[in-house]
């Protein structure tokens, strides 16, 4: 990471105007347009992966290696400039004071926040 992009996000004054939860297939599109539209953002997620999900059965079978299915999400941000990565856990939001807290207790504010965390099946 470099020097003036960590000073830029790290107790800065001045919030990223958008935060990108989530890095699933809806985040990775979302960073991308952004990141090419030359428009400064946060990609947060619990992973600092994305998984390509629609493989994932070959990997069960044998047919691929799971780093073949698992792209670092800083090789993809590599040419995306204004886009930068936090790995963390998000627990709670505040759309009122636009502000997101990890697990770790830091709040990460946002001028736009864009969710995409995906969902999961009830039992």
């Amino acid at each position: 990471m470099r020097a003036s992009r960590e000073s830029k996000w790290m107790g800065a004054p001045a919030s990223p105007p958008v935060v990108v939860l989530g890095a699933g297939f809806a985040g990775l599109r979302a960073v991308r347009r952004l990141g090419r539209a030359g428009v400064d953002a946060l990609w947060v997620d619990a992973r600092n992966y994305h998984c390509f999900l629609p493989l994932l059965y070959q990997v069960a079978t044998a047919g691929l290696e799971p780093q073949e299915i698992a792209y670092p999400a800083r090789s993809i941000l590599r040419r995306l400039r204004a886009v930068d990565f936090r790995l963390a856990r998000v627990v709670a939001g505040d759309p009122a004071a636009q502000t997101l807290t990890t697990a770790s207790g830091e709040r990460i504010a946002y001028a736009y926040l864009i969710v995409c965390t995906g969902g999961a099946a009830e039992d």
